[in-house]
């Protein structure tokens, strides 16, 4: 389907060109990347923003975006009426065509002895088959097993997938092996949508709660970027007593995402910092506690946050450009103009044009 570029910008389509324009204004500063860093999801409206632009300001590109829906909404409604449901080949039967007659009565030659016998018989060859069907599961299942453990050994991850995929086709009830295919999915495949599907077949029977698995979902989540069921999951997890810092860490950086409720990201990441645990980069909670002070324009701890953040990762270009961005604010154009250009020669193609701009 054509994408709606009318919906996208928020107007009618018998909308003027000055109504397209008006429009097009307010969503580009709404979502423009300068008023929004680290927001991945502004990022992705302001493109598609642009885009729809792009084509209905232009009157030649409008008009034949205007007949290309105008066809697919065409052909839609074609579709809906050549369903061979709707077509009669001939009128009911009428009255003189019904023929009604008593059929004889069919008289069975079996006895009820000869009845009670064949059930046995098919009752017998139904447990042999069902017998011989979980025996070669379970067999085909061992060695599927083996050869993932193998293949995980040797770190041909795919084939250890498939073949734990392999195992759990026989027998889905084996939450060791579902749990050890969803972190390697996870892990090393780096397919966040699989392992989603895994982590919740695994929560959903599961009948002790398990605050690591709710954890490991919401990593998951937050790789797909759906941060409000990364939230609950934490959320979860730390209500079921997670003994790990690492959990409030990871719902910093989902309610930073979300900017709902900058204050508690805040102290989420002020607690992993106090106790910090191994498997989480310790620069990273410093920038992200540091952002989220910027986004409440308490720019000094921002400013001593993102500092040692650039200490601990001095290579960091996402920190130096928080660092420009915090100068910035305080209106120190010396020091924001060098923190630009130190991101920008680190790869982030977005802080040149800042320091363009502060030339």
């Amino acid at each position: 389907m054509t994408k709606n570029y009318y919906h996208i910008l928020g107007i009618s389509p018998n909308a003027s060109a000055s109504e397209i324009k008006a429009a097009y204004k307010r969503l580009a500063l709404k979502y423009h990347p300068d008023r929004n860093p680290l927001n991945d999801r502004a990022e992705d409206q302001f493109k598609l923003v642009n885009e729809a632009y792009q084509t209905l300001s232009d009157p030649r590109r409008k008009t034949s975006y205007d007949l290309k829906r105008q066809y697919e909404k065409n052909y839609n409604q074609a579709q809906a009426y050549s369903n061979p449901r709707y077509h009669h080949t001939r009128q009911p039967a009428g009255f003189q065509e019904r023929h009604y007659r008593q059929r004889p009565k069919k008289h069975s030659h079996f006895s009820k002895k000869d009845r009670l016998i064949a059930l046995g018989i098919i009752t017998l060859v139904v447990v042999l088959l069902a017998t011989i069907k979980l025996t070669w599961d379970s067999f085909a299942g061992q060695r599927a097993y083996q050869q993932g453990i193998q293949a995980e050994t040797q770190k041909h991850w795919a084939e250890a997938e498939a073949a734990f995929s392999t195992v759990l086709e026989y027998d889905a009830d084996q939450a060791d092996v579902r749990l050890k295919r969803a972190r390697m999915r996870m892990e090393k495949l780096q397919d966040a949508q699989g392992a989603v599907a895994d982590y919740s077949v695994l929560l959903d029977r599961g009948s002790n709660p398990n605050p690591q698995l709710w954890q490991e979902r919401a990593n998951a989540f937050l790789q797909l970027k759906k941060y409000p069921q990364a939230l609950h999951d934490l959320n979860k997890s730390v209500k079921l007593g997670a003994t790990t810092t690492s959990v409030y860490f990871d719902r910093g950086v989902a309610r930073l995402h979300l900017e709902e409720d900058l204050g508690m990201a805040v102290k989420d990441l002020s607690q992993f910092l106090e106790k910090p645990s191994e498997d989480r980069r310790l620069a990273d909670a410093w920038l992200y506690r540091g952002f989220a002070y910027f986004k409440l324009n308490k720019l000094e701890q921002a400013s001593k946050d993102v500092a040692q953040a650039i200490e601990l990762d001095s290579l960091n270009a996402r920190a130096h450009y928080v660092q420009a961005q915090v100068f910035k604010a305080q209106k120190n154009v010396p020091g924001a103009y060098q923190s630009f250009k130190k991101a920008a020669d680190l790869g982030f193609s977005e802080a040149a044009l800042e320091a363009d701009r502060l030339q």
